[in-house]
């Protein structure tokens, strides 16, 4: 009986391991992103914290400099968030893209995988075929020498 071999079997590494370094990019991305947007909220908390204080130094007499240093802060603050908002939006594309580049990778994987399924089953319905043709040739030999053992 022969040993089950197949051909693509090379391609079918290749390609798995194609696939799972395109999984672990994936990973990264998503990990990036999610940092994106922790920063995002640190921002957005930042600056509604410092509007609430703004609103509080409002109810107490305040000086002209405290007021101009809170709108200059509150300033820098929106264009640090919307930065923050196009690096969040660049990274969710990044994610897409790497996301897209795994899925075709995966497809590419799993037709050579249903290939192997298809080759094995297909091998192992022949080795069943030819035992048991053996074992028919085995057993008429027997039947017809007449040895009852």
């Amino acid at each position: 009986m022969k040993k089950f071999k197949f051909r693509l079997q090379r391609i079918l590494d290749v390609r798995t391991v194609q696939e799972k370094v395109k999984f672990t990019l994936l990973g990264q991305e998503r990990m990036k992103l999610e940092d994106e947007k922790y920063k995002l909220d640190l921002f957005e908390k930042e600056s509604d914290s410092q509007i609430e204080q703004i609103r509080s130094e409002k109810q107490q007499p305040f000086t002209a400099w405290s007021q101009q240093a809170n709108t200059g802060y509150l300033k820098r603050l929106d264009r640090v968030i919307e930065y923050q908002k196009s690096a969040v939006s660049n990274q969710e594309e990044a994610v897409t893209n790497a996301r897209g580049s795994y899925v075709k990778a995966h497809r590419d994987t799993e037709s050579l995988e249903i290939m192997h399924e298809k080759k094995l089953n297909d091998w192992k319905a022949e080795t069943i075929r030819e035992e048991g043709h053996a074992l028919d040739e085995h057993g008429m030999r027997i039947h017809s020498s007449g040895d009852n053992r």
